[in-house]
């Protein structure tokens, strides 16, 4: 606890974007966000590549990119798969070096907090905690103050009906459970806020995710369909005053706060081409599948009777019914790679961005290209390849491609694709394969109109913090060093992130100054794994929101 209350109140807004907010709080509709505007600086907040959840908020809680805190996606690179965790975190969070400080720290719902570890405060954990678990918490008793409370919506089995054709959607249901678990979370933060009085004390709420996801070609004010009388749109605008109302009941909990808002990414309209990464690799000869007999065939039958759109209904249908058949048959419409024959395959990043991964001897199972001149000339040409290329109506296809250590440094994430590139807007990268007609294909969005975007939002108020100004060139890497600085603390010399001195007065920053320090990799923690059952409903999850096949 401290004497003089909270000094720094990070609120994450999940998926928050200036393209959403600017429009509804100029409105009106969230009149606690508009002072902090006129009150503070703002600006976007550049995501991490890939703009993943998982990944950039860890970028927030390390100051490091996911090529250094080794969290790149939210599946494992193992052969059992698996989903990331806190465990999965290389090296040291602000939370634990603020705690190895001696200041205290409150966590709400920050993602990538599960499972919950000590720190000099309190944490209740995130997404990836299993429905039911009573290890949510830190110290364990926690829980017991917390009758009630609830980590997320219902998105595991598709609980709402959105992604599939054979069920109605719950739409009234979806709204309530939003403004349940976000009264429920406030409830909890304000009141540990003002029992506890932690220095630093961040909170997340992932409505507008969930919102913008399902919503986003309705509820944009930019898309050509947009009402205001649409219930979608009146929806958003009631959950928006409900949010900003939670955010004012925090800030009341610490009146004499810094405050910062940040969002892991951003959002926009869901692509309409899909680049089949695989497709292309074949085509270059890079990637060859096994001839196996009657494959072909069934594949071919199988495809003619279900069309795209129909296999996906028919695959969520029996993921409800039969999850082993719907398996059976994700088998049998995939096409069997040769590994002994393939030098290069697609890696499922997120969109706008799609990895290459090279056949690497020693490093892969079934390796067949040898490190060194090899390897190299092989990236080569898929860079060569990639970068003039157009789908059939001649539109290019890749904004940008790279090899992997010019995004990164090297020593840490070993399942980053070896190549990098990122499409442009109109297209989205897959790497489920079987053959297709081409290379692209089109995509027909009927549920999840939003995906992530580069840059989502930040903003920083209170005491030291300039007014009624908008900075650039902000990262989501940039506010773990930033807190530290604001907290005259020194910054760990492994942090990627720099200092934001453009949000500052002239005042604050001649009294103080960026101080870096040597610091140990941090507390070695035993790596958690879920079970298969753990497993199964976290998956669930993360696919209700689109991040897989």
């Amino acid at each position: 606890m401290s004497a003089e209350g909270t000094k720094i109140l990070i609120i994450g807004i999940d998926g928050g974007t200036w393209a959403m907010l600017d429009h509804y709080v100029a409105e009106g509709h969230a009149p606690a966000m508009r002072r902090l505007i006129q009150q503070g600086v703002t600006g976007e907040l550049r995501s991490t590549v890939p703009p993943l959840t998982s990944a950039a908020w860890t970028s927030l809680q390390t100051g490091k990119s996911p090529g250094r805190h080794g969290v790149f996606g939210f599946s494992l690179p193992s052969v059992t798969r698996g989903f990331v965790n806190s465990t999965s975190i290389q090296g040291r969070t602000i939370w634990q070096y603020l705690s190895d400080l001696g200041h205290t720290v409150g966590l709400v719902n920050v993602p990538v907090t599960y499972p919950p570890y000590p720190v000099n405060g309190f944490m209740i954990t995130c997404l990836l905690t299993p429905p039911g678990s009573p290890n949510f918490t830190y110290p364990p008793e926690l829980a017991y103050e917390l009758p009630g409370y609830r980590i997320d919506v219902r998105i595991e089995n598709n609980a709402y009906g959105f992604l599939r054709a054979d069920q109605e959607v719950d739409a009234d249901r979806f709204w309530a459970d939003l403004h349940d678990v976000t009264e429920r979370r406030t409830e909890a933060a304000t009141r540990l806020l003002r029992e506890r009085r932690p220095d630093v004390f961040m909170i997340t709420y992932t409505g507008m995710d969930r919102i913008q996801h399902l919503y986003w070609s309705s509820v944009d004010p930019k898309s050509p369909g947009f009402d205001e009388e649409n219930r979608h749109v009146r929806e958003t605008i009631r959950y928006l005053r409900a949010l900003d109302q939670a955010i004012e009941g925090c800030l009341a909990a610490a009146p004499d706060a810094q405050v910062y808002f940040a969002s892991d990414h951003g959002f926009r309209a869901h692509p309409t081409l899909k680049f089949h990464m695989n497709v292309f690799l074949k085509r270059m000869g890079l990637l060859q599948t096994v001839a196996e007999k009657g494959v072909a065939a069934s594949q071919s039958v199988l495809r003619s009777l279900l069309p795209e759109p129909m296999i996906r209904r028919v695959k969520n249908f029996l993921k409800r019914v039969a999850p082993e058949k719907a398996q059976q048959l994700k088998a049998a419409l995939a096409t069997p790679i040769d590994w002994k024959q393939t030098k290069a395959f697609g890696v499922q990043m997120y969109t706008p961005f799609g990895g290459i991964r090279v056949n690497l001897a020693g490093r892969e199972p079934g390796g067949i290209v040898t490190p060194g001149g090899e390897y190299e000339a092989l990236r080569e040409a898929i860079l060569e390849a990639l970068g003039p290329l157009r789908d059939a109506e001649g539109r290019a296809v890749i904004r940008s491609a790279w090899r992997r250590e010019d995004l990164f440094r090297e020593g840490v994430a070993e399942q980053i694709p070896d190549v990098i590139f990122e499409v442009n807007p109109e297209f989205i990268p897959s790497n489920y394969f079987f053959d297709r007609p081409g290379v692209v294909t089109p995509l027909v969005v009927k549920s999840l109109t939003g995906v992530h975007a580069m840059d989502g939002i930040f903003l920083a108020a209170g005491p030291g913090v300039k007014q009624g100004e908008r900075i650039t060139g902000a990262e989501i890497i940039d506010l773990a060093p930033t807190i530290l600085y604001a907290l005259g603390r020194p910054i760990p010399s492994d942090m990627d992130g720099k200092v934001l001195l453009s949000a500052f007065t002239d005042e604050f920053n001649a009294s103080h100054r960026v101080q870096r320090a040597d610091v140990e990799g941090g507390p070695t923690r035993e790596e958690y794994q879920y079970s298969k059952e753990e497993q199964k409903v976290i998956e669930e999850r993360l696919e209700a929101l689109g991040y897989f096949d």
